[in-house]
């Protein structure tokens, strides 16, 4: 069980990665408006809500130790990155995107769960 002091600082640091990834969202958009550039957008948007799915998966965790857990990263985050390469494979033009792809890249639940998956696979340790 964690201490409330360990809490606060898991929220705040919570906060302060919502601020960062917003502000970096705000200059993308601001970019993409000037440059009419699509791609890297994406990039962007996948990275940090990859980032936020790993800092979600390390504040999860309860107790982080060296031990990878195969059955996680192989029902869970492999497919996560399946789908993933999918989306941005279609995006590129290689493959058709269908409509159900293209909600969950929007609303990154993929991203978050890819992100966490990985943690909790390499970091999740033996009981």
């Amino acid at each position: 069980m964690r201490s409330w002091k360990q809490v606060v600082c898991w929220v705040i640091g919570l906060f302060v990665l919502l601020w960062v990834s917003e502000e970096i969202r705000e200059w993308v958009r601001g970019y993409m408006a000037r440059t009419y550039e699509y791609g890297s957008v994406m990039w962007i948007h996948l990275l940090l809500d990859v980032c936020f799915g790993m800092y979600l998966g390390v504040a999860l965790v309860p107790r982080m130790k060296r031990g990878v857990r195969w059955p996680v990263l192989g029902l869970v985050f492999a497919p996560c990155v399946v789908l993933l390469g999918w989306t941005l494979c279609s995006f590129a033009g290689w493959v058709r995107m269908t409509p159900l792809m293209a909600h969950f890249l929007d609303n990154a639940y993929i991203q978050i769960t890819c992100g966490a998956a990985l943690v909790a696979g390499l970091f999740g340790g033996k009981e």
